[in-house]
């Protein structure tokens, strides 16, 4: 127990360290991309790859959340893990290539703008065919993920400072660089696959069993993607590049803290599908309690601090031109928590639980949501129309995940927690704008704001914390004849 306990601890650690290098990376690039491409070039790059995205989708189906889950629940068996993932391999193998051969098919038929750049937009059909990181969450080995995600991460960066220049084949050069490197990224893990698992001999009836289950899992990942990439086919129809250009620097940036969560998610939901799986229930409560802090900690501070810098942060960061982005980030910010807080629900509860049915509701729920709003808010308020939509669609599906997982959640220490957290978020909030009104150097100002956030948000939580902390062991002491 105690091992599994550091392993858990070491995968968090693991994670949390890519999602700093991944917080830091759109850091260095988004000021210089912005620059050279500009909001309209950046407009057709967001456009081309939420295309590709349909049918990247596609070639893996519902593995990302399915197979992570079946590995982890038969982890411990090697025989049965052998089993499963070949059946899983051949599957994916199947649908990734029925995913590109439709690629092709789109781009010949429908595609007459930017084609180069669409062309290019197809590695990352290949890279989600050749993506077998779910059977590597789901035996919890994060360390080869993390490893190969940081040395390609390094890369990307560095070719993208050196090779992206403002010219004709800046974008094409862009896209080459950014599809090319997720590619590089799933093929890097294959030949590791060999030192946990083993091919066996399958047939399509053994198959044939995993596909409904995954295409279950499939649909409110399609759904979620109505209001995750639909926002910007709509934008790029309805309000043109430019709009879409705001609309995509804007929802990168909240995309870094919003990546931060998930990843903590990431890591917990194999643990929590073995415990359910082996009825440890009192085990799974307590490592939910934990998982619930730390998952609002996060969002409540990120949602607040982003929110807080955005008017010195935008204007430094992505440059002249940009200005429309303020108001876009100080709209996106409070779906972080929204966020946060589906996010748990899904990967925590529903799936792990094997709730599948409050998983597609939710989504598709929040998809029929998102597209209502954005039909009415986009050609009227272009960017923030779509911004609003996605709030509301974000809105619908954690109030539909918390309805189907109401029974196993406990909703008055989670409403507690999240009032705690969202007042020292107030407070942060306050704190920081005051520094913003002194005259000051905007890099001076912009240290002194982020170090001021810190310190209003963590001093005030890290002490609840610990007389909470010493509290619960009194208590204990107390009950101990």
């Amino acid at each position: 127990m105690k091992e599994q306990e550091k392993k858990l601890k070491r995968n968090l650690v693991y994670q949390t360290i890519y999602q700093i290098l991944t917080t830091i990376t759109p850091l260095i690039t988004s000021p210089y991309i912005s620059r050279v491409l500009g909001a309209k070039s950046l407009g057709v790059f967001s456009y081309t790859n939420a295309n590709a995205s349909y049918f990247a989708m596609f070639a893996i189906l519902g593995l990302a959340n399915y197979g992570c889950r079946i590995i982890a629940q038969h982890k411990d068996d090697i025989e049965k893990r052998n089993k499963i993932f070949s059946e899983l391999f051949a599957m994916q193998i199947l649908t990734g290539f029925i995913a590109f051969v439709l690629y092709g098919f789109y781009l010949l038929l429908f595609t007459k703008d930017n084609i180069a750049v669409a062309i290019l937009q197809g590695m990352w059909i290949l890279a989600s065919w050749l993506d077998f990181s779910w059977f590597f969450f789901g035996i919890e080995e994060f360390q080869l993920t993390v490893k190969r995600n940081i040395i390609i991460k390094v890369i990307t960066v560095i070719l993208i400072i050196t090779c992206v220049k403002r010219n004709d084949t800046g974008l094409i050069v862009y896209t080459m660089i950014m599809a090319g490197g997720q590619f590089i990224s799933s093929i890097a893990l294959i030949p590791f696959l060999r030192r946990f698992v083993k091919l066996k001999n399958t047939n399509w009836n053994a198959i044939k069993k995993h596909l409904k289950p995954n295409a279950v899992l499939f649909v409110p990942i399609l759904a979620s993607s109505v209001f995750h990439i639909m926002d910007k086919t709509m934008l790029g129809a309805l309000s043109g590049y430019s709009e879409l250009g705001y609309y995509y620097n804007s929802d990168k940036l909240i995309n870094i803290p919003i990546g931060i969560i998930t990843g903590f998610s990431t890591v917990m939901m194999p643990r929590l599908s073995n415990l359910n799986a082996n009825h440890e229930n009192v085990k799974r409560n307590k490592t939910l309690r934990f998982s619930y802090e730390l998952n609002t900690f996060s969002s409540v501070a990120l949602a607040f601090g982003i929110a807080a810098i955005a008017n010195e942060f935008v204007p430094l960061f992505f440059g002249e031109g940009y200005d429309e982005c303020v108001n876009l980030v100080y709209l996106f910010s409070p779906i972080l928590i929204v966020k946060g807080l589906s996010i748990f629900l899904r990967m925590q509860y529903l799936i792990p639980m094997e709730r599948e049915k409050g998983y597609i509701v939710a989504m598709s729920l929040g998809a029929v949501s998102n597209l209502c709003a954005n039909f009415i808010l986009i050609p009227k308020f272009g960017a923030e129309g779509a911004v609003v939509g996605t709030f509301i669609a974000e809105f619908v599906a954690a109030i539909v995940e918390y309805f189907y997982c109401r029974d196993c959640f406990e909703f008055k220490h989670s409403i507690l927690v999240t009032l705690k957290y969202i007042a020292f978020g107030c407070a942060m909030f306050w704190a920081v704008r005051l520094i913003g009104k002194i005259e000051l150097n905007i890099i001076v100002k912009l240290c002194l704001e982020v170090i001021t956030g810190i310190v209003a948000f963590c001093i005030p939580s890290f002490l609840v914390l610990f007389f909470n902390r010493k509290r619960a062991r009194e208590a204990s002491r107390d009950q101990t004849p």
